[in-house]
């Protein structure tokens, strides 16, 4: 796999959930790709003046929504995910249907 460093994130796309009884709903553009994401690996998180690290509050697994357009496409052991940086993760998503 890969080990990522810095405000990182890597994620995996997912397909737009069904509508839920949630009281969020994120509209869906026709032509955008979907802000729904899958947590593949996390960073070592910002470093902070002192010099220590900044944790980024993701664990691998945890289904998130993110900004649209974002993140830099690669390609590991023939799966496509997305490199986003920490402050494209706006939420996590706790009852998603992918």
């Amino acid at each position: 796999m890969v080990q990522i460093v810095g405000p990182r994130i890597l994620i995996e796309r997912l397909n737009e959930p069904q509508p839920s009884s949630s009281l969020i709903e994120v509209v869906s553009l026709s032509d955008s790709p979907s802000q729904f994401a899958k947590v593949v690996a996390v960073g070592s998180g910002a470093r902070r003046r002192d010099g220590r690290r900044e944790r980024i509050p993701l664990e691998v697994g945890q289904s998130i929504v993110t900004v649209p357009y974002c993140g830099t496409p690669i390609s590991v052991n023939g799966r496509d995910l997305f490199m986003i940086m920490e402050d494209d993760a706006l939420g996590v998503v706790e009852d998603i249907n992918p």
